[in-house]
């Protein structure tokens, strides 16, 4: 019998989780969509990561210590193009080898992401292979996109 599979609309950086599991490109100057607002919330630790020479292939386990609700984060590097069920298998099975059993998925924001297939994948993959006793959430909310915080100086 599958876990729970189920599409949340919290923003990646306030769900209440053991892992939050987010993908970034390793070529990229700058992460963007939810690796790129995590990054954003731990002081740019991404960004040093890959300007230290962090190897393209290396995935990040880190602990966020209260700067995001959740408890751990999972950065997934994001070699090439790939369809959802890659990316979701890799999230999967790097979360079970892990020790977690609830965990939140945030797919990148690209143009050509199709929530349907990302949560239809999700749900067949969470019933097969090991994973049917996991709690499997995926949020696809950008909200954050849109907020604009800046410091206002009044003169």
């Amino acid at each position: 019998m599958p876990g729970l599979v189920q599409e949340i609309m919290t923003p990646p950086d306030r769900v209440d989780t053991d892992l939050l599991v987010a993908f970034f490109q390793p070529e990229a100057v700058a992460p963007d969509g939810p690796a790129g607002l995590i990054d954003l919330r731990l002081d740019g630790v991404l960004v040093r990561h890959l300007g230290d020479g962090g190897m393209a292939g290396q995935s990040l386990l880190i602990r966020p210590r209260r700067r995001l609700a959740c408890r751990w984060v999972l950065l997934l590097a994001d070699v090439g193009e790939r369809d959802p069920d890659d990316r979701i298998e890799k999230a999967l099975q790097t979360a079970r080898e892990s020790g977690f059993r609830s965990l939140v998925l945030a797919p990148p924001m690209e143009r050509n992401v199709k929530p349907a297939a990302w949560l239809e994948a999700l749900q067949r993959l969470a019933g097969q292979g090991g994973y049917e006793d996991m709690e499997c959430l995926i949020t696809f909310n950008s909200t954050y996109m849109h907020e604009h915080n800046a410091v206002i100086l009044n003169t």
